[in-house]
């Protein structure tokens, strides 16, 4: 997805005139809805209804918390849920039970991601996956 840079906030595989979002720039985007500077930096599930507010098409995703919340899609952000992998360890996870969605920064040999759950409003921030994990990717434009 970097396109073998490890600058944050890449182009990457996105077209021209967009990029990766870096960590940094995401938890900008938790702020902006809600969350605290506290909040965004920890590691964990953060935040109160953050990840219902990002969440979008209902239908998509199985019943739970995170679209049952009113806060269900008014971003406009509009995460879709879309499964996931770990090449290395063959684990594949159901694609209408949560989002998983890299940023460009990497952590180590990993690199921070967020997930959205569908029984959890709020957004699960970490480093745990090695980055042969398959996740899907948001782009900005710059």
């Amino acid at each position: 997805m970097m396109q073998y840079t490890t600058v944050d906030s890449s182009q990457g595989i996105c077209p021209t005139g967009w990029h990766l979002p870096s960590d940094d720039e995401i938890k900008t985007m938790e702020m902006t809805l809600g969350m605290t500077q506290a909040e965004a930096d920890m590691i964990s599930d953060r935040g109160t209804d953050q990840g219902s507010q990002v969440a979008g098409n209902e239908l998509l995703w199985a019943n739970g918390s995170l679209d049952a919340n009113a806060a269900f899609g008014s971003s406009g952000f509009a995460a879709l849920p879309g499964g996931s992998s770990n090449i290395l360890g063959g684990t594949s996870f159901s694609s209408y039970y949560h989002a998983l969605i890299w940023s460009s920064s990497e952590s180590g040999v990993n690199a921070w991601y967020r997930r959205l759950f569908f029984n959890n409003p709020k957004v699960y921030r970490s480093d745990d996956y090695g980055k042969s994990a398959s996740f899907s990717v948001r782009c900005v434009q710059d």
